[in-house]
């Protein structure tokens, strides 16, 4: 898969397309949300920190340009654009998202009767398998190959823009599920220690690794430039992971206390 890329619509390009403009709008939602819980406490005299903010406003851009700037046009035209594409959504976007703390943020902003239904979730069994982090190791992982390697899924993809579209949405989760209890910004169940996270970083830059070579060889549905992209892409991965295990709090932020009776404020979060 070979495209020609014009460095003017890469640039400055955007996606009109019904489904682009409700990714836009979801994005937008979900940033809105975001500085209303942060601008909530200020109005209770709680300073968010700027930092979380940055943060995941920067992940939410990063989105945008995925799904709805100028590299959007060529993600079914170059193979190059479709592993930034794929980056983006899964490697770049999700720690940041997960450094801007949204849940923590949502439990703190909300009203008393909406932080105890959070907080429900929270200790959902649900939410619990989801976020166990070989879960989050495999999914992660085993979408990327299927993706990039699985030349029946590629296809499938490319000639169903419908599916094609809602895979950038799965793709995005499922960097999340990765991503967020390596950094442990949010409170969760599952507590990794830094040899975990560390063996976990080192097992996925070798997958990373020998999915780049296997597309520079040309064993699979990707011409060669994509497996380029990808060893680089791999590179990133490795000194982002290096870079947020060494901030990582040594103290994870504890699954707030589950009180449905007296409805008081969540008191493990408040400090976080």
């Amino acid at each position: 898969m070979i495209g020609v890329i014009d460095l003017h619509v890469l640039v400055t390009g955007v996606q009109t397309d019904r489904l682009a403009l409700l990714a836009d709008a979801v994005d937008l939602v979900a940033l809105a949300l975001y500085l209303t819980g942060v601008r909530r406490l200020a109005g209770r005299g709680r300073r968010w920190p700027l930092s979380a903010t940055a943060a995941f406003c920067t992940g939410m851009a990063c989105i945008w340009i995925a799904t709805g700037s100028g590299l959007a046009a060529y993600d079914d035209s170059s193979a190059s654009v479709h592993v930034v594409q794929h980056a983006l959504l899964m490697m770049v976007a999700p720690p940041l998202i997960a450094l801007g703390r949204p849940v923590t943020l949502a439990i703190q902003a909300a009203h008393r009767s909406s932080q105890v239904r959070l907080v429900k979730v929270v200790h959902s069994r649900t939410v619990a398998s989801l976020t166990y982090p070989v879960t989050g190791w495999f999914l992660y992982y085993g979408t990327m190959y299927a993706c990039l390697l699985d030349r029946q899924v590629y296809r499938y993809l490319l000639q169903h823009p419908l599916v094609h579209d809602t895979s950038h949405l799965i793709l995005l989760v499922i960097g999340y599920l990765y991503w967020q209890p390596l950094i442990g910004g949010d409170p969760t169940r599952w507590r990794l220690s830094q040899r975990a996270c560390v063996i976990s970083t080192t097992g996925g830059a070798a997958s990373e690794l020998i999915l780049g070579a296997a597309l520079l060889t040309s064993h699979g549905p990707l011409d060669p430039s994509a497996g380029a992209v990808l060893l680089a892409s791999a590179f990133v991965t490795c000194s982002m992971c290096g870079a947020v295990i060494a901030r990582r709090p040594l103290r994870m932020p504890r699954l707030p206390a589950l009180d449905t009776r007296s409805m008081g404020p969540v008191r493990a979060l408040g400090d976080q």
